[in-house]
């Protein structure tokens, strides 16, 4: 996308990346928001001076709210995702403590997750897709939100300039929210996604691509 602007010294153009996705999950290829609502159970997402649940560390420290995608379905990298509540004391990760059930109905040649870690990687997580006509187990790996880069091949989708911590005030120490793919079957309906038991897994999103 090419922009031209008048300034004093004359017409002044400039290029724009402009990235545009489909989220109406009408046509194969667009892509299908997910709503993980009911299975939101912390807040990790906090403002400076407002103190939140416990941090999305469990020790006070949470990804600043003017640096994550807002509420809503909003383009993230190539994804469009149903980013939860990020106000106030709303949950809005999936931390699945005990095995953790998610609606993922459709059918889909991938899954993106919108998720991070905490308190060191999540690596190899047990992950259970439920299909129609049977189950299929594989697992998740994704790096610590403090890891200066992905060790497990995500996408840098989310990076902040520090964290916040309630009373605390800020850091300078960036965080991240990672894009991680779950391959599925295009050929199979599934119908949602069992994360095994895992303190340090937190998923903010999920999206699938329409098969």
């Amino acid at each position: 996308l090419k922009v031209t602007a008048a300034s004093r010294i004359g017409d002044v153009t400039k290029t724009l990346q402009v990235t545009v996705v489909d989220a109406s999950c009408s046509v194969p290829g667009s892509q299908c928001p997910l709503d993980v609502t009911t299975s939101l159970g912390l807040d990790g997402v906090g403002t400076a001076g407002a103190a939140t649940t416990g941090g999305f560390d469990g020790g006070g420290w949470s990804f600043p709210a003017d640096q994550v995608p807002a509420p809503g379905i909003q383009v993230v990298g190539a994804g469009a995702f149903r980013i939860p509540d990020t106000t106030g004391k709303a949950p809005n990760f999936v931390v699945p403590l005990a095995p953790t059930t998610v609606p993922a109905a459709g059918t889909f040649s991938g899954l993106t997750l919108l998720a991070s870690a905490r308190n060191g990687d999540a690596a190899a997580v047990p992950v259970t897709l439920h299909y129609a006509d049977g189950d299929v187990a594989t697992t998740v790996s994704v790096s610590d939100w403090a890891a200066g880069s992905p060790r497990f091949g995500e996408s840098d989708l989310v990076r902040t300039s520090g964290r916040v911590g309630g009373a605390s005030g800020t850091d300078g120490l960036a965080v991240h929210l990672w894009g991680l793919s779950v391959p599925t079957d295009p050929g199979r309906a599934l119908q949602s996604v069992t994360f095994g038991a895992s303190d340090r897994l937190a998923v903010m999103a999920i999206t699938g691509r329409r098969a």
